[in-house]
């Protein structure tokens, strides 16, 4: 994720992310992962690649996947059973609610500032 000069202060998109979908730092930093990611993985996947425990992989997808940020597949195997795999949903709908949330707040600052004549 990138870094943006604000100012007196360096402000990273990780907690653009975070505030904007109103994320936990685990979550986030799953939702970056996947955001990187070109084909769906499964928690276990997951979990090696960022070194996490499953247990912990599981309860922080939950809810990126409620909050519809990413997709869920089913895989089922030719003997039965079946595993999911995670992906996410619309990069280009993240973009969309990402950008509108900064531009409000920019909005609001170019309003707060205007006031003051």
């Amino acid at each position: 994720m990138g870094i943006i000069e604000f100012a007196c202060k360096t402000i990273n998109m990780t907690e653009v992310l975070r505030c904007t979908f109103h994320l936990s730092k685990p979550q986030c930093r799953l939702l970056v992962f996947l955001l990187y990611q070109n084909k769906p993985l499964t928690v276990q996947e997951i979990s090696n690649k960022l070194n996490l425990n499953r247990t912990t992989v599981q309860k922080n997808i939950k809810p990126l996947f409620e909050k519809k940020l990413i997709r869920r597949y089913q895989r089922n195997f030719d003997n039965g059973g079946y595993i999911y795999e995670y992906q996410i949903n619309n990069k280009e709908e993240l973009k969309r609610q990402i950008t509108s949330v900064v531009k409000n707040w920019y909005d609001k600052a170019i309003k707060d500032i205007e006031r003051w004549e």
